[in-house]
C-alpha cells in the first residue's frame, strides 16, 4: 500500500505514510509456498496487505478479531465481537528493565 487518498471530499492529494487514509484499492500479490516447490510453477498463493490508521478509525484496532467471508470476486471483513483475552503483546503494561539497568543499580 503505497499511496492513499483521504476519505474527505476536499482534494484529490495522495499521500505516502503511515495508511492515515483508506486506500481506494490495494494489489494482490503473491507469495511462494514455505516448502519450496511443492506447487506447480504457474501457481501462485494470493496474499492481500491490510494496515494502516485507517483500520483502526473505522474500529478495527490492533489484536481484535475479524470475521473473514468470501464471495466470487468479494472478501468482507466483519468485526467479531466474541470476547477473546487479548494477547500480552498488545496489552498495555511498563516493559521490564533492561539487564544492563538491573546492573548499574547493583554497583
Amino acid at each position: 500500500m503505497r499511496s492513499s487518498e483521504k476519505d474527505s471530499a476536499s482534494g484529490s492529494k495522495h499521500e505516502v505514510g503511515l495508511g492515515w487514509y483508506q486506500p481506494k484499492s490495494v494489489r494482490i500479490s503473491a507469495v511462494e509456498h514455505p516448502a519450496g516447490n511443492i506447487l506447480p510453477p504457474d501457481v501462485a498463493i494470493p496474499y492481500l496487505s491490510l494496515c494502516g490508521v485507517w483500520l483502526e478509525r473505522l474500529g478495527l484496532k490492533a489484536g481484535h478479531r475479524v470475521k473473514v467471508e468470501g464471495a466470487p470476486g468479494r472478501v468482507t471483513l466483519t468485526l467479531d465481537e466474541t470476547p477473546v483475552e487479548l494477547p500480552y503483546r498488545y496489552r498495555k503494561h511498563t516493559p521490564k528493565k533492561s539487564r544492563a539497568r538491573q546492573l548499574n543499580q547493583q554497583q
